[in-house]
């Protein structure tokens, strides 16, 4: 469960491989062609930000707040 929401989460992140980034294109009304002159630089964008330090520390609070309700829910399960 926690993978999924792991992956879940990372998969949001905005930037062109991305799921993230058609919400992005579509928040701020980008043009198709604005979206793929982006779109070739997102490897590049995806492994920087992978690699700061300071973004490392944004995903993981970010994981730890998804992650939360579901460790919740798993508790109650686990009581009964």
């Amino acid at each position: 469960m926690l993978i999924n929401v792991n992956l879940m989460m990372f998969n949001l992140v905005p930037v062109p491989p991305l799921d993230g980034s058609k919400f992005l294109m579509y928040w701020f009304g980008m043009s198709e062609r604005a979206y793929a002159g982006f779109a070739r630089f997102g490897w590049i964008i995806l492994m920087v930000l992978i690699n700061v330090p300071q973004t490392q520390g944004i995903f993981v609070r970010m994981l730890v707040w998804a992650r939360e309700p579901f460790l919740t829910i798993a508790g109650i399960f686990r009581e009964m």
